[in-house]
């Protein structure tokens, strides 16, 4: 067997917990921290192909007879609804913001994208709860409209039991109802947001609220 092992990379992402000389797709995709079963794998012939071809979790990835890295993209499996097709670059910042801990589900509708967190963390003891549901409506095109407004659970207000100022406003999505946070974001340069800014945003503002 060759001493050289070629550098994998996932996402762009150089991968640096795995020795396994030949391992499989899936036991790339789990190192990355991800369930395999909820992400679609593609081979690239590059770091900047931008299509790539589908790959099976079961094909092994030779890293002994590689010259060049391998490249690999993981997207989730669920970006399709019927036939919306989740931006790629949506996916990619989303991947991005789990791989900071945070719990998201993307679901397509129509002209935009609710991006929904789970267990979204509240300064505290400013709120009446640790942690929330957290919804952002996505517009479409991805960045290059404005990202506006957030949601939490009906429930969330201020620990003295006031509500925040400027979320008076409740509204129906996704089959449930959800507390309207009208704070805005003056600017938008889709050259450098994104959603991760957007999220950056709404910490900084509910560590602020009045």
């Amino acid at each position: 067997m060759s001493d050289h092992l070629a550098n994998i990379f996932v996402n762009k992402k150089l991968l640096k917990d795995l020795d396994e000389p030949r391992p499989t797709v899936e036991q790339v995709i789990r190192a990355t921290g991800r369930d395999p079963a909820n992400c679609d794998t593609f081979l690239l012939r590059s770091e900047g192909d931008e299509t790539g071809e589908r790959i099976e979790l079961a094909a092994v990835l030779d890293r002994t007879t590689s010259l060049k890295p391998i490249f690999l993209r993981c997207v989730p499996s669920d970006r399709n609804v019927g036939d919306i097709l989740i931006p790629a670059n949506l996916s990619r910042d989303c991947e991005a913001l789990r791989s900071l801990g945070y719990q998201i589900d993307l679901i397509p509708n129509g002209s935009f994208v609710y991006a929904r967190f789970r267990d979204f963390s509240l300064p505290q003891p400013k709120f009446s709860r640790p942690t929330t549901q957290l919804l952002v409506i996505v517009p479409l095109p991805y960045p290059e409209a404005k990202l506006d407004m957030f949601y939490t659970e009906p429930e969330v207000v201020l620990s003295g039991g006031a509500v925040p100022r400027s979320a008076e406003t409740i509204e129906m999505h996704l089959g449930q109802n959800w507390r309207r946070f009208s704070w805005h974001t003056g600017r938008w340069n889709p050259a450098i947001d994104d959603l991760a800014s957007h999220v950056a945003f709404i910490e900084q503002r509910l560590y602020e609220v009045d």
